[in-house]
């Protein structure tokens, strides 16, 4: 099977279940804002990104009840970054009980994607812009895809 086949086949069976939502993590924001440093991370982050909105489409478009929720947050202070000593890695980003508070708010509210505080340099309105730009491009594919498949229709 091919890796675009999969998700197709993922989607099918999600359908099948009983479930009515599914969330998953991308763990940051970097997955739409690379970090030269961190190329591998990022590049795992990205895919799970586009993988959760691909697949969040497939199931817009099938109509079903299943419904996909991204919480999408920046560095938070845990011990995650002890490597670099407790008293350093620890004062980077933003506190967890702020974190939780923010997260909250957009599951509360509704949204399929929280974008939780910012990333070094970009304010939460550019990232919220270049996040929600993208996935109307996105939504622009799959239209002119569906199109094409069904003879332009």
């Amino acid at each position: 099977m091919s890796g675009l086949q999969y998700p197709h086949c993922f989607t099918q069976s999600i359908q099948s279940l009983s479930l009515t939502e599914i969330r998953a993590s991308t763990g940051s924001h970097i997955a739409v804002i690379p970090a030269a440093g961190l190329p591998a991370y990022c590049a795992s982050k990205a895919a799970l990104n586009s993988f959760v909105l691909s697949l969040r489409m497939q199931l817009a478009s099938a109509k079903s009840a299943v419904k996909i929720i991204e919480i999408s947050p920046p560095v938070v202070r845990t011990e995650l970054h002890d490597y670099m000593g407790e008293e350093k890695g620890r004062g980077m980003g933003m506190p967890v009980d702020a974190f939780i508070d923010q997260a909250f708010k957009g599951l509360e509210a509704g949204k399929d994607q929280v974008l939780v505080g910012t990333i070094f340099g970009t304010s939460e309105e550019d990232l919220g812009e270049i996040v929600d730009k993208r996935r109307a491009a996105a939504e622009r594919l799959q239209e002119g895809i569906m199109k094409m498949m069904h003879g332009g229709k």
